[in-house]
């Protein structure tokens, strides 16, 4: 039996989801982030954000850069890329986790996928669904993830378990409606 956050997300996953993307929650350790720290870890000008919608964002040229959704939700800030993968580098993971905690879900189409976890500019520990963990302190979170590491490793539940790691870790939901409305977003160089 699955638990209510993994089928939640399994729904999502047939009814909203990309076939590719990454989702990230970067949390502070101390006083609230802000999208103008996050755009700035992320190797962007706090001056470029502006509201895009999803449908705008990827009118932008392949080479004009990589188009990041950020929304603040209480101290945290989500970052939402379609097709991208900016959340799942171990430098970028490191750059976001300073005085901070950092979760992220990115998959491909080519069924390539990674949960990471970092914080205090450490990544902690990073798998590939289905296969061992790595990172700082691979087992870190085995006690508390050890159902959803199952979940990783059951094909057709790799992306729903991840998502839902990220939720069970940090309280914060990829909710259905995110999807319809329009976000403040920054364009970072390609490297």
């Amino acid at each position: 039996m699955h638990s209510d956050v993994l089928a939640y997300y399994k729904d999502l996953e047939t009814t909203r989801l990309p076939v590719a993307m990454c989702w990230t929650v970067t949390q502070p350790l101390g006083a609230a982030l802000t999208l103008e720290d996050v755009a700035s870890r992320l190797g962007g000008d706090p001056d470029d954000l502006e509201v895009l919608d999803l449908s705008e964002a990827y009118e932008i040229g392949p080479n004009d850069g990589w188009v990041l959704h950020l929304d603040q939700v209480g101290t945290a800030v989500t970052i939402f890329e379609n097709n991208g993968f900016q959340g799942a580098r171990p430098e970028v993971l490191r750059a976001l986790s300073v005085g901070a905690k950092v979760h992220s879900a990115w998959w491909n189409v080519n069924a390539v996928t990674r949960f990471s976890f970092a914080t205090q500019g450490e990544l902690i520990t990073a798998m590939e669904a289905g296969w061992p963990r790595a990172g700082g302190r691979p087992d870190a979170l085995d006690a508390e993830l050890a159902d959803l590491y199952d979940a990783m490793r059951t094909p057709g539940l790799w992306v729903a378990g991840m998502l839902a790691a990220v939720e069970r870790r940090t309280g914060i939901r990829l909710h259905r409606d995110w999807f319809d409305r329009p976000h403040e977003a920054i364009v970072i160089a390609r490297t």
